[in-house]
């Protein structure tokens, strides 16, 4: 089977600016440059509006991360409860899982994360 090369990105948004909208869209493009096909939950909101509420938007970022081959955790993800969530589901799946790394000084790169294995 050909692995697909679909990465999930996950971070906060909600009590964001524009659902952090700008880091997603730029880690998206980071990938697409590294030949990654990125799947982004910041785009939901583009399919069912802002008002659909947060339950909804879990759920169905769920389902895109399910089709996914890995995880990538943006700056804050571990004070946001859905990228958390996000992660114990990818985790719980077997998806590699990488840390975003964007600082001023250096170019954006992935940081392998060793995620923690429950049960």
């Amino acid at each position: 089977m050909t692995r697909l090369n679909r990465a999930y990105i996950a971070g906060p948004m909600t009590g964001h600016e524009d659902f952090n909208r700008p880091a997603f869209d730029r880690c998206e493009r980071w990938l697409m440059g590294e030949g990654v096909v990125p799947t982004s939950p910041a785009h939901l909101n583009e399919v069912i509006g802002d008002l659909a509420g947060h339950e909804r938007f879990l759920r169905l970022g769920i389902r895109m991360l399910l089709a996914c081959d890995w995880i990538v955790l943006l700056p804050g993800w571990a004070q946001s409860k859905g990228a958390c969530l996000e992660l114990e589901v990818a985790d719980a799946c077997g998806l590699e899982v990488f840390e975003w790394i964007e600082d001023e000084e250096d170019e954006p790169y992935l940081r392998p994360l060793v995620a923690v294995k429950h049960g």
